[in-house]
């Protein structure tokens, strides 16, 4: 089984625009909050622009790319899909499109342990430390074991969503849709009032 260590210096290479952007951030918030839980240090990894990054050969990278013909992700990539694999001191993450980028980031970090369970920070479960499987205890949390080595999918369904009623203030709009996308939902319908969308 392959460990995330978060006390290495990890960092996350991109290629694509905004929602590239958004894959890049959410793993590095993931980072940065299992970093916290584990009281190691280093906060966020560094995200860089992966055509414009010079990395030394050793460095631990995250590879997030919405271009699968420059590497060979594998079997499972698609025109609608993504796929993953996971190593010691790499992580490669393919998309078909950035918003099948963006799935595939959420994919790992299921893999992780991470689980959206509603709207807002309290919804969010954080994976377990190997030490604490393991029994271990006084020691720096800061390796996670990840579920499966490489994993590659497409949706079930080409619209998944949700709509949500009148009533509810911009910050909680803003959660939702956080969580709609975390859930890998691809529209949310939001009711401004009086039935109108």
């Amino acid at each position: 089984m392959i460990e995330f260590d978060v006390s290495r210096p990890w960092i996350i290479l991109r290629t694509g625009g905004e929602i590239a952007a958004t894959a890049a951030d959410e793993l590095a918030r993931a980072v940065a909050s299992l970093r916290d839980r584990g009281r190691v240090p280093g906060g966020r990894p560094a995200v860089m622009d992966a055509e414009q990054a010079a990395v030394a050969e050793e460095t631990p990278l995250i590879l997030l790319s919405s271009d699968p013909g420059s590497v060979d992700p594998g079997p499972g990539l698609t025109a609608e899909g993504f796929a993953w694999r996971a190593g010691e001191s790499r992580i490669e993450i393919y998309g078909g499109s950035e918003r099948d980028l963006l799935y595939g980031t959420l994919d790992f970090l299921e893999a992780l342990g991470f689980r959206y369970l509603f709207p807002g920070p309290g919804g969010i479960v954080l994976p377990r430390p190997a030490s604490a499987s393991r029994g271990e205890r006084g020691a720096a949390a800061s390796r996670f074991p990840v579920a499966r080595a490489r994993s590659g999918g497409k949706p079930r369904f080409a619209g998944r969503g949700l709509e949500i009623g009148a009533g509810i203030g911009a910050r909680e709009a803003a959660e939702w849709v956080e969580w709609a996308g975390r859930n890998r939902l691809n529209f949310i319908a939001l009711e401004r009032g009086q039935g109108r969308k």
